[in-house]
């Protein structure tokens, strides 16, 4: 009986590599509730920091 060539093998790792990623590929498609993941538009909110009020300030003058 031959050992398979290097080729043989190769191909054989590929295709099960292939296979491997279609199944992790389909799993997270599969929803139990039946809602379908909310997909973002692609955009980042920019939101402008809330003022907060200044605080009084005591400032001391001194005589020269």
């Amino acid at each position: 009986m031959e050992k398979p060539s290097v080729k043989e093998k190769l191909d054989r790792y590929k295709a099960q590599a292939k296979q491997q990623k279609e199944a992790e590929r389909k799993e997270p498609e599969v929803k139990k509730d039946g809602k379908k993941p909310q997909q973002k538009n692609g955009q980042t909110v920019h939101r402008q920091p809330k003022k907060k009020p200044k605080t009084k300030r005591e400032v001391i003058h001194y005589d020269k």
